[in-house]
């Protein structure tokens, strides 16, 4: 096929979306609304012949692949209202023993193993508030579990031949005398991908993702043990029937064992509890020391640190409850008064920690300092009675935090039912994806799982943008024929004679490439004709290489452009070089595990 003006320009244009998006210059949704634009302002040059509709530029805030998006984050959204992902939460925490390390592994092999039997977008969708909720749970940066998350997804769709679409698809594509793909006959290929994707993070891929540690709450915690000498972290600590803390009140605890009781869990529930509760037999504490004290109540018996009170710890996780400052200003009610007189637990929810007043800082004994304008008050306060104290006069907060949004753990019975009827009807009708989604999503809406205002703000505008300003690109390639174009071109270099490795090799690198500017089912489309007839003609058996194109479209980890990737970036907080940084390495590994293993089935 010759080049042509069209071909040319639309070459230009995909190398100028290619370098903005890699520059992190520009915001990547605006460079794909920005090419959106380009491409129709280029159907008005004099030597082009329009190649691609006003239809088609628009269609892609309307395709298929934006709505199930949009439809996906609902159904996300409802699911983590209702709790349902803190089942599968809690269970990874426990497996892991919280270590981030390996918290990631499981997590990683758990998705990669399910989305081999459901589709790649669900599996994400199931995922997402489990990776945000595990994210609170263990103070983890979501950075550092959400990509290998969503690169797993991708990883472990190549399982089945339902997994992914292009393998969906696949059979539909031969050509005749071809036989069909068995449902299992991809599983040994996609179960070395997933393995070998898991190694990757684990041994290399990890150093380029953000560190396991929230970095913001790593500064925060800084900071305060700077200025107030002492350390925040929340430690729980289970109270067995003979302890000897079992039936003592909660502020001869403290004043005993020099440390703070924030959270208090036995029959109920309590943040910021005060100073006369009683603390029972087999009850559970929450408590903010020093290093000392905390050995100290270790030591006693039937005291042990407990990681397994799920409920006391979703309670005073950093979503509901944590650490902040609040300043006692001028002209405050409260000045010239000691804190036990107010009662600042009871009135306030305010459980004091430390004290930071003309350059010093005290954190014991605070019950008979008189408050002064001026005073900082380093407080562990849940959120709800922070946002009550926003418009008190007689405080002012540092830090404004939002209070959680309420659970609703009746509806999850519900939400389950959405998310299972979108994935049954994904499976066995007929209908688009993204009609399949909506109808779990319009069950969660119906429901009152999530008003519709809540379902707005769920969907990611930014995501939307991205994908509905590239899609038209990919149409534009097609039209134009330049994927077929580039396609041609690159199968010419391989020569009238080849190996069947390099034939492999070029096979796989196209397929990758492809699928990173259209979508994977496009480039399996495109290339599934091109490879069968170059097989033909160089005397190979075109049935490994036509599954070897149909695994590798599925190898778009390079940059935020596949569906999975799109959805996990704002949640993540990526940047587009994260993606370059880690997906390069897992690119290879992904095209070397997939040739060893065509090569070692057939």
């Amino acid at each position: 096929m010759p080049i042509s003006a069209e071909i040319t320009t639309t070459l230009f244009i995909l190398a100028l979306v290619l370098a903005l998006l890699t520059s992190n210059r520009y915001r990547i949704d605006l460079v794909a609304i920005a090419t959106l634009v380009v491409i129709a302002l280029s159907q008005s040059l004099p030597f082009i012949t329009p190649f691609i509709s006003h239809q088609q530029l628009l269609a892609g805030f309307s395709s298929n692949a934006v709505v199930s998006i949009i439809a996906v984050m609902i159904i996300s959204a409802g699911i983590e209202r209702a709790g349902g992902s803190r089942i599968i939460a809690s269970w990874l925490i426990k497996s892991s023993a919280a270590k981030a390390s390996r918290l990631r592994n499981i997590l990683m092999l758990t998705v990669g193993t399910l989305s081999g039997f459901m589709q790649n977008i669900g599996a994400c969708a199931l995922f997402i508030p489990v990776v945000r909720y595990v994210a609170l749970r263990t103070n983890i940066n979501t950075g550092f579990l959400m990509m290998p998350m969503g690169f797993a997804v991708i990883l472990g769709g190549c399982i089945t031949m339902l997994g992914n679409g292009p393998l969906i698809v696949l059979n539909d594509l031969l050509p005749a005398g071809v036989s069909p793909f068995e449902l299992f006959e991809v599983t040994p290929i996609g179960i070395a991908i997933l393995l070998s994707g898991c190694l990757y993070f684990h041994f290399w891929g990890h150093f380029y993702l953000p560190k396991a540690e929230n970095p913001q709450q790593l500064e925060q915690r800084q900071h305060y043990e700077q200025l107030y000498g002492i350390n925040c972290q929340v430690h729980f600590f289970h109270i067995g029937q003979d302890a000897v803390l079992a039936g003592m009140k909660a502020g001869d605890i403290e004043s005993q064992y020099n440390l703070n009781i924030v959270a208090v869990g036995h029959q109920q529930l309590q943040l910021s509890p005060h100073r006369g509760i009683v603390i029972p037999g087999n009850s559970d504490i929450g408590i903010i020391a020093q290093k000392a004290p905390l050995e100290a109540l270790a030591a006693l018996a039937d005291v042990s640190e407990n990681h397994t009170c799920n409920q006391l710890i979703d309670a005073a996780s950093t979503g509901n409850a944590g650490v902040t400052e609040i300043i006692i200003p001028p002209g405050s009610a409260l000045c010239q008064q000691k804190i036990r007189d107010i009662r600042i637990r009871r009135s306030y929810g305010i459980t004091p920690l430390a004290i930071y007043r003309e350059n010093n800082s005290q954190q014991l004994h605070l019950r008979d300092v008189e408050l002064q304008a001026g005073d900082s008050l380093l407080s562990y306060i849940s959120w709800n009675d922070l946002s009550e104290i926003a418009n008190n006069k007689d405080f002012t907060l540092v830090d404004q935090h939002k209070a959680p949004n309420p659970s609703s753990p009746d509806k999850l019975l519900l939400a389950s039912a959405g998310f299972a009827i979108a994935l049954l009807l994904t499976i066995f009708s007929p209908l688009p994806l993204s009609i399949s989604l909506l109808a779990g999503a319009c069950i969660i809406l119906f429901g009152g799982v999530l008003t519709m205002d809540e379902a707005y703000q769920a969907v990611s505008w930014k995501t939307v943008m991205l994908l509905a300003g590239l899609i038209p690109l990919g149409t534009a390639m097609a039209n134009s024929g330049t994927s077929r174009w580039l396609a041609e071109h690159v199968l010419v270099l391989l020569g009238g004679e080849t190996s069947l490795i390099v034939l492999q090799i070029l096979c796989a690198l196209l397929a990758t490439a492809l699928s990173l500017i259209i979508s994977n089912i496009g480039a399996c489309i495109v290339l599934i004709p091109l490879i069968t007839s170059l097989a033909m003609d160089a005397g190979f058996d075109p049935r490994p290489l036509i599954l070897l194109v149909g695994v590798c479209v599925s190898n778009a980890f390079l940059l935020p452009t596949n569906q999975v990737s799109a959805i996990i970036q704002g949640p993540g907080g990526y940047a587009s070089k994260v993606f370059i940084k880690v997906g390069a390495g897992l690119s290879l590994i992904y095209i070397s595990t997939a040739i060893i293993m065509i090569n070692w089935l057939y």
